[in-house]
């Protein structure tokens, strides 16, 4: 897969990376954005990040690299789901890419009343109650695991 990506780049030199994921595999999208950067087969400015849901993916020391390495990186994080807290900074886990935290759990609301940006990448996880989370299924009231059915 990497060849492919570099001979599309090649040809593209200036084309945008858009890199998506949820859950796990909004992690491994994160994985994946690092390493593109890292690897140089794009810039930096070329390369956006956006997941839904996504479990924490590295210690500190990645963290920090992971933030001068992909400077677009956006965590979609909704209330109620306990994915993007796991497996835990107690575990010695840190946050990657800026958190956009949606208060309501369907995510329902329209326009930025309904969003927050974060600063500190934290402001879900005050929202976390083992008894009230929500299995990490439903992002703008589609159930993301339906997306790309039947896809050819």
């Amino acid at each position: 897969m990497k060849k492919r990506f570099q001979k599309v780049m090649e040809k593209r030199r200036t084309q945008e990376v858009l890199i998506t994921g949820h859950s796990l595999g909004g992690g491994l999208a994160a994985l994946v954005a690092y390493d593109i950067v890292k690897e140089g087969l794009a810039k930096k400015e070329q390369v956006t990040l956006i997941t839904l849901g996504q479990s924490m993916v590295g210690e500190k020391t990645f963290a920090e690299k992971y933030e001068q390495q992909v400077q677009h990186s956006y965590r979609v994080v909704r209330r109620g789901d306990f994915i993007p807290h796991y497996p835990g900074q107690h575990r010695g886990y840190e946050y990657n890419g800026r958190e956009v935290y949606y208060k309501k759990y369907g995510m329902e609301s329209k326009g930025s009343d309904g969003f927050k940006v974060c600063e500190h990448n934290n402001c879900s996880k005050k929202q976390v109650n083992p008894v009230e989370s929500t299995y990490n299924d439903v992002y703008f009231e589609k159930n993301v695991t339906e997306y790309g059915m039947n896809c050819k």
